[in-house]
């Protein structure tokens, strides 16, 4: 018995849905720090020279395996050549990767938030293990030494 496969609903909603797993973190942290630091419209013209050479082609290539074949990326591969299949796992590790370095940008993200400042207000934790991570202040919410 074969399974039917999610297709998207609409045009919009599959466009939505690529543009969204395209930008990455580098996108959104790093590009307008590199424009202000390279001069600007240099750098521009030469990241959209590099989108379109190399990152849309990849793309088309990429829907297109995805569209005929109807598979996941390892079976994908599969049915193109048996000899390919590596390059759909070396994709999934890649995945696993940024999954991970994303993890890591996470818990930057609740430091800089100052969760462990909640934390510690909420549930009043002392000679917890990792307190000495927590307790570092930083600004703008800086509330001085906890011991007092």
């Amino acid at each position: 018995m074969t399974e039917k496969r999610h297709q998207c609903a609409s045009n919009l909603g599959f466009i939505l849905a690529a543009a969204g797993s395209a930008v990455g973190l580098g996108n959104i942290w790093k590009f307008p720090g590199k424009v202000g630091a390279y001069g600007g419209g240099a750098f521009l013209l030469c990241y959209l020279l590099i989108v379109f050479l190399v990152g849309f082609p990849v793309m088309l290539a990429e829907l297109s395996i995805g569209r005929a074949t109807q598979k996941n990326v390892v079976g994908a591969f599969r049915t193109l050549n048996p000899r390919w299949r590596f390059a759909g796992y070396i994709g999934i590790v890649t995945l696993f990767v940024i999954l991970s370095y994303y993890c890591v940008v996470g818990g930057w993200v609740l430091k800089y938030v100052q969760i462990d400042n909640v934390l510690y207000n909420i549930l009043f934790i002392k000679n917890y293990y990792f307190m000495e991570f927590f307790l570092v202040s930083t600004f703008p919410f800086s509330k001085g030494d906890y011991d007092k």
